[in-house]
């Protein structure tokens, strides 16, 4: 799969199938970080891509949803989301974790995961 994103380079990320794990690297800006990526079908329409960075404590999980009319849905989740992320950094730091700071954290996660995990476009070629 042929990937880049806003001021990178393009990259091939080298997908493995039927969870076998192949390794790349990535160009993001002026860094190259090295990942982990496997595919598999969900169903006859969806396929699962997983791009694993070796180094990071998250991970990309993109669904491509073939839909009629040769149209391509792209959604992605990061694992642990930024909010679990938080979440587990304030209880590591002694926070008690409150009905109304874990609905507090909610929104500021979100900013976050804005800045740190954009949305993307591509061409499916």
């Amino acid at each position: 799969m042929e990937f880049s994103e806003k001021n990178s380079p393009k990259s091939v990320i080298e997908v493995g199938l039927d969870g076998e794990y192949l390794y790349s690297e990535l160009k993001l800006a002026e860094l190259t970080v090295p990942v982990a990526s496997y595919g598999t079908w969900v169903n006859e329409s969806v396929f699962k891509l997983v791009v694993i960075p070796r180094n990071m404590a998250q991970y990309h999980e993109f669904y491509f949803h073939f839909l009629p009319l040769d149209i391509v849905r792209v959604t992605s989740h990061v694992i642990p989301s930024i909010r679990d992320m938080l979440e587990f950094y304030l209880q590591f730091n002694g926070m008690i974790m409150t009905p109304l700071l874990r609905k507090a954290i909610t929104p500021i996660a979100a900013g976050i995961g804005v800045v740190m995990d954009p949305s993307f476009t591509g061409v499916i070629k």
